[in-house]
């Protein structure tokens, strides 16, 4: 048995709706869990084509959210916050309510409904920092993600590809949290994506990228309790380490 009939009875076995869309045909089970059907060839369908793909990552690498007392601040430079070159192109912020595109100043973004504060950090730049910014090597991983996925996605002739090379928003949809750091990241990843060494690294595209956000209290991509209730009973990252008595594990640690 080879390995493609390896994967095929794997399939079967345990997944009939996989085998039904990889074969064509419904698996039966026994009362005892045995094929009822186990006589039929399984051949691999040659008739199936991947028409999309979705792909769910979050923001890359940022300063902290919330500072906790007896550890020693950061001071960040001007490499740990500034732009990483080869993601830098425009975007354009797509605002949604409900189905409807409206007027991006009439959505709220995340900062003006979490009751997160917002605190400068300390730097040696003239650039303002500030908790939960992304920060250089956060705009790198994503970019670098972008670039690891054109393997899956793109081929180089672009002829069967999943994508085009060029960017084309008709095809690409982005849809984001409205924050500035997860803002970033979806640019980043874009830019990484659309973009080769074969170009220079030029982003490959006639316009910018498009990211679709939505009005914060309505959001459901993140823990929003406006829209999961439940989430008001839990633990601030303040709080929970206030609850730990003073010679538990994690306290120790940071003495």
């Amino acid at each position: 048995m080879n390995n493609e009939e390896n994967i095929l009875m794997s399939v079967t076995d345990d997944h009939p709706i996989a085998c039904w869309a990889l074969t064509g045909q419904r698996v039966f089970h026994g009362n005892d869990g045995s094929m009822m059907n186990d006589h039929i060839e399984m051949k691999p369908r040659d008739d199936l084509q991947l028409i999309g793909a979705q792909i769910f990552f979050r923001h890359g690498a940022r300063t902290p959210v919330n500072l906790l007392s007896g550890l020693e601040e950061v001071i960040y430079t001007k490499e740990h916050i500034e732009s990483y070159a080869p993601t830098k192109w425009d975007i354009q912020l797509i605002a949604k309510m409900g189905n409807e595109v409206v007027s991006i100043d009439k959505i709220k973004p995340a900062i003006e409904h979490v009751n997160d504060r917002t605190l400068q950090l300390k730097s040696t730049t003239d650039e303002l920092v500030v908790t939960g910014q992304l920060t250089a090597i956060g705009e790198k991983q994503l970019f670098n993600l972008g670039r690891r996925l054109q393997s899956e996605l793109m081929d180089d002739g672009n002829n069967d590809g999943l994508i085009p090379n060029t960017y084309d928003p008709k095809i690409v949809y982005c849809r984001s949290t409205y924050r500035k750091r997860t803002l970033a990241s979806a640019r980043s990843f874009l830019a990484g994506l659309f973009s080769s060494e074969a170009t220079g690294n030029k982003v490959q595209s006639t316009g910018p990228f498009e990211i679709e956000v939505r009005s914060f209290p309505d959001e459901e991509l993140c823990s929003n309790s406006n829209m999961f209730p439940i989430l008001e009973k839990r633990h601030s990252v303040q709080s929970l380490y206030a609850s730990l008595h003073d010679e538990h594990d994690l306290k120790m640690a940071r003495q």
